[in-house]
């Protein structure tokens, strides 16, 4: 279960994250309630809403840190660090 997590992460971290995010909001864009009323109607009666509009933020890209286990590093990808066959001291 531990590596089914781990694997998602992966694929779903960095620009993924992005895409699959846009995905979702064009699906739920699409989606209508079993009454006809469509999902934007239905977050307006909470008075919520989707944004088209990207938000803009300031951001900087940090220098990754070094994590070494038992004469090993940890891969860093898309953001997370791969610890699989790291052996982790007790």
């Amino acid at each position: 279960m531990v590596q089914a997590v781990l694997r998602y992460y992966d694929a779903v971290a960095g620009t993924n994250l992005q895409n699959d995010m846009a995905q979702k909001q064009e699906l739920m864009s699409n989606l209508t309630g079993s009454d006809g009323v469509a999902f934007a109607q239905m977050l307006a009666a909470y008075n919520l809403k989707i944004d088209s509009r990207p938000l803009t933020l300031k951001a900087r890209v940090l220098v990754p840190p070094r994590i070494e286990f038992d004469n090993s590093r940890a891969q860093i990808r898309n953001g997370s660090w791969d610890l699989r066959n790291i052996k982790l001291a007790v």
